[in-house]
């Protein structure tokens, strides 16, 4: 059985919004400032140890919206795209992101069958 990694940026004062600052929140972009290289590596060596995304409805719409056009020398965004992806959703009736399905049903023991 594989195991679930919650990843998150969040804020000490508890700011989850968009940190890279593509979408329009109020507190959009808050983690540039902050990022430095050992950030980007951590996040890079995290994605290449994951075997797949579980995405809720959000975050996949946001991440399918940005990440097929982004191109980078470290390969983050061909991880990103290239993953299978599962998003948990009542109301997402398709997921059109590359290796994206949706998740429905009874969510524990359909992500529990992943």
């Amino acid at each position: 059985m594989g195991k679930i990694v919650a990843t998150e940026y969040l804020s000490l004062d508890g700011v989850m919004e968009d940190p890279g600052g593509a979408e329009k929140f109020e507190h959009l972009g808050w983690t540039r400032p902050f990022g430095g290289d050992d950030l980007w590596k951590y996040k890079l060596d995290e994605l290449l140890a994951s075997d797949a995304l579980l995405l809720g409805r959000t975050t996949h719409e946001g991440f399918a919206a940005a990440w097929p056009s982004v191109k980078d020398e470290q390969g983050f965004a061909d991880r990103m795209n290239s993953l299978p992806k599962f998003v948990v959703s009542r109301t997402l009736k398709t997921a059109n992101w590359n290796n994206s399905r949706v998740v429905r049903g009874n969510i524990a023991t359909e992500v529990e069958a992943l």
